[in-house]
């Protein structure tokens, strides 16, 4: 790996504005805007790839190495790409007769040309779905949540010295972006060397593909079943447009305060996903693993027909998000605090 002599650290610029009410029966509203600039980030290129200044699939730019004796050479330099707007709202009320609430939306719009999570530079470089590698350019923030939605709400009450609070919290929120690609088990389709991470051609008719493994009819269900590729027909799809399923956390909590002298004692019971405690069915949560799905393997041009060979992987819709196992279960808590 090599890097910049001008290389500089990640630095944005952000701003905020912020503002709270205070409404009629002691209901506190509140809302902020963020923007976030970015003015220097992390951006890698192979100095080991040149372009051929040929294009292929869906007019992407064809790479060849330089040297075949060594793999890639990762070049970390500086981009300015990049931005993030968040913008929330609140509404909470004083306590009033043993109740208390809130209510909450975040609405989140960010976008990165790499999400920095690995501490490899080759990772960083090869494991980003791109159309062109060496200019992967801005997209959706791997970990971006557009939408969330929060509530709790509370009620104190007291039976005879004992005081019990029980409480509920409620997050429903949207899915995490991701791409959809040409699998790793097909042929590489630009030249980088690299296969799983080039982002799929959208057919925009059976005229353009030949297909093993699924019918025309199967593979086109598949695509008007994700908005992100129905929307791209006879075009590659954009890098992270895809959204998993939205998902909804129900938690609950009692809270006893037990009178002993001289000290203080709270017993706790709570369960987390309460959903799939009542129904089994509920409370799942499912991701794309990596923020990427890969339907098809790429199998190169027919030189016949010039048409494209896909190798269809799957068309259920629901195989495209992994089910996190241990999110997906309710768990049960019991905790002891005393307290001098």
């Amino acid at each position: 790996a090599a890097t910049d002599p001008d290389f500089e650290m990640p630095t944005v610029l952000r701003g905020n504005l912020a503002y709270d009410y205070e409404l009629p029966l002691g209901i506190l509203a509140s809302g902020e805007i963020t923007y976030t600039d970015v003015q220097k980030d992390i951006q890698y290129r192979d100095l080991n790839l040149v372009p051929t200044g040929a294009t292929t699939v869906g007019g992407r730019p064809v790479y060849t190495r330089v040297s075949s004796g060594f793999t890639g050479l990762y070049f970390l330099t500086n981009t300015s790409d990049g931005k993030a707007l968040t913008a929330g709202i609140e509404l909470k009320q004083r306590e009033r007769h043993g109740f208390l609430w809130s209510a909450g939306y975040l609405y989140q719009d960010a976008e990165e040309v790499y999400p920095g999570t690995s501490s490899q530079a080759s990772s960083q470089f090869l494991n980003t779905s791109v159309f062109d590698p060496q200019n992967p350019g801005a997209a959706p923030s791997t970990y971006a949540n557009e939408h969330r939605i929060t509530g709790t709400a509370a009620y104190r009450f007291g039976i005879g010295p004992v005081g019990s609070t029980v409480s509920m919290y409620v997050n429903r929120q949207s899915g995490r972006p991701y791409s959809t690609t040409f699998g790793g088990g097909g042929l590489d389709v630009n030249g980088d060397g690299v296969r799983g991470n080039d982002l799929l051609y959208v057919p925009a008719s059976p005229d353009e593909v030949i297909l093993t493994g699924a019918t025309w009819d199967q593979f086109n269900a598949y695509i008007e079943a994700d908005s992100s590729l129905r929307s791209r027909r006879g075009k590659v799809v954009e890098r992270n447009s895809g959204s998993s399923p939205w998902t909804t956390q129900l938690d609950l909590r009692w809270a006893v305060n037990v009178p002993v002298t001289r000290v203080k004692v709270e017993v706790t019971a709570d369960i987390l996903n309460l959903l799939n405690f009542i129904d089994s069915d509920k409370g799942d949560f499912r991701y794309a693993r990596f923020g990427e799905v890969s339907p098809v393997n790429f199998g190169g041009i027919d030189p016949v027909t010039g048409k494209l060979r896909y190798t269809v992987l799957f068309t259920d819709k629901n195989r495209r998000f992994d089910l996190d196992d241990v999110r997906s279960r309710w768990q049960a808590k019991l905790g002891l605090r005393i307290s001098l």
